[in-house]
């Protein structure tokens, strides 16, 4: 009986797959995947032409008494709290300015403050030459020889040779050059001497 059971059991296990006795379907094996050529970008950018700023002109915006205040207040600040040396710069730095405006006057006034106050024997000696440049542009030529001889005591006593040489080429060419008459229009304003004496009484 259990023999009987057996062979049963095995033909509904056989009749349970359809597909027992179709044959299997071989497929030709897949190629390995070859490596991707990834393509090739110019992530460089494109090349941008180098521009020349010294071929853009470029307005110059200067606001004169803008900058005249804030030198006067820093010049103010350091004679109150007497930095006279940072006091000496500012004064040239305002002589400068005024230069630039053929303000020949204050220019004048500051720059002989300036040497009033400073140590600094650099500073002096470029006060001095510029004071005698304004002095040979106004046609004192005597005066503008004495500031020259004075910076030549100063740069030979500090043995500063390479200014002695420009000292000397400045007094030939007083020298080869005629006396100008001052010009009546370059003339020293009584009346812009006495604001200065006014703004500089105010640093004090």
């Amino acid at each position: 009986m259990r023999f009987f059971l057996l062979l049963a059991f095995c033909a509904l296990s056989l009749n349970t797959s359809a597909q027992f006795w179709k044959k299997k379907v071989r497929y030709a094996q897949l190629e390995a995947p070859r490596s991707a050529v990834m393509p090739h970008f110019n992530i460089s950018g494109p090349r941008i032409p180098k521009i020349s700023y010294a071929t853009i002109a470029c307005p110059l915006v200067f606001d004169f008494d803008m900058a005249e205040r804030a030198m006067l207040k820093e010049a103010k600040r350091n004679m109150r709290y007497r930095v006279y040396q940072q006091a000496s710069s500012n004064f040239s730095d305002l002589a400068s300015l005024y230069l630039l405006h053929n303000r020949f006057s204050e220019a004048k006034w500051y720059l002989l403050q300036s040497n009033a106050l400073t140590h600094d024997v650099k500073l002096n000696l470029a006060n001095l030459l510029t004071l005698a440049g304004i002095k040979t542009n106004l046609g004192d030529v005597l005066l503008a020889r004495t500031d020259l001889q004075e910076a030549r005591v100063l740069a030979n006593a500090n043995g500063l040779k390479a200014d002695i040489a420009e000292i000397d080429k400045r007094l030939i060419a007083l020298n080869t050059n005629k006396p100008l008459s001052v010009r009546p229009e370059l003339r020293y304003s009584a009346d812009v001497e006495a604001a200065a004496n006014r703004k500089t009484a105010s640093l004090k």
